[in-house]
């Protein structure tokens, strides 16, 4: 199964490909702390001042002093990335193109942009009251796709399909959604509602792709889309970014926007057309069963 650290490598190469040259590469020689106010590398040659990033922490060094970096007292979590220790041998990047933290939020835009379309499958297990038929449900149920309720408790596979109910997604109830089961099962008898969810964003590297509710079959269909977006500003990005005593920098092979905005209109067209595949085969594989909704 694909990480989510993996795939910010994935798209990071995809873009990095649209590069004349590759970024300068050193590593620490010892670990740091995440208050840390200087590092010490093993080829200070390749160091200058400004950015650097050392896992998915971007730090600004005001100086270089052979191979040690100077971090200035607001060096650390440059660009909102988050302060934290590195072990020893950790790959120092200098002057990302596009930082790892950048590629994973532009991952987790993307995978928030295919919710409504995209979503993840639960099952809500509750029961069956004297005095209600209301269900509360997840926060963040985007719909419900089937009620089944056991015709025999002892037979699990002995069921039928509810059709009277309703989904309201503005309940009065502490998450907003809730069903109405307006058939009346057997008090105390188990009801099992299939919902579709909201996808989640990624967070630790080591977090499976299927962790976001997508299959592994749409992992392309992000990576296109995030592609798409990095693509557009890896240009303006490398720029504004450049270390001040930089000899060497990165930049897009096609230095006119208009280049870059047509290969990112490419990889946008891949994202759509996978994306409907996507959405086609999840609405094929998970119909809504039909059931009534009352009027008031």
């Amino acid at each position: 199964m694909t990480t989510f650290g993996q795939l910010i490598d994935d798209v990071a190469a995809t873009v990095r490909s649209f590069t004349r040259e590759q970024p300068l590469l050193t590593w620490i020689t010892g670990g740091i702390s995440e208050t840390a106010e200087e590092i010490t590398v093993n080829d200070g040659t390749v160091l200058s001042r400004g950015r650097i990033e050392i896992d998915n922490e971007l730090i600004i060094l005001e100086d270089v002093v052979d191979n040690r970096g100077i971090i200035p007292p607001f060096g650390r979590g440059a660009d909102s990335t988050k302060a934290t220790t590195h072990a020893a041998r950790s790959k120092v990047t200098v002057s990302p193109l596009v930082p790892r933290a950048t590629i994973g939020a532009t991952i987790n835009q993307v995978i928030a942009g295919m919710n409504g379309r995209m979503f993840s499958l639960d099952r809500v297990e509750s029961k069956a009251h004297v005095t209600r038929v209301s269900h509360e449900l997840p926060a963040d149920t985007q719909r419900v796709l089937a009620v089944t309720i056991p015709i025999d408790p002892t037979v699990l596979k002995d069921t039928w399909f509810a059709r009277d109910y309703q989904f309201d997604n503005q309940a009065p109830v502490s998450t907003g959604r809730a069903l109405y089961l307006y058939e009346v099962p057997p008090v105390g008898r188990n009801i099992s509602i299939i919902v579709a969810r909201d996808l989640v964003p990624l967070d630790e590297e080591s977090d499976e792709f299927t962790t976001s509710g997508l299959p592994e079959s749409s992992l392309d269909v992000v990576l296109f889309g995030a592609v798409s977006r990095l693509i557009a500003t890896a240009g303006n990005y490398s720029i504004a970014t450049r270390s001040v005593g930089a000899q060497t920098t990165l930049g897009i092979q096609t230095d006119d926007v208009q280049g870059a905005t047509q290969m990112s209109r490419h990889y946008y067209g891949l994202h759509t057309q996978r994306l409907e595949e996507e959405v086609n085969k999840l609405l094929n594989t998970y119909t809504m069963k039909s059931h009534y909704s009352r009027r008031y």
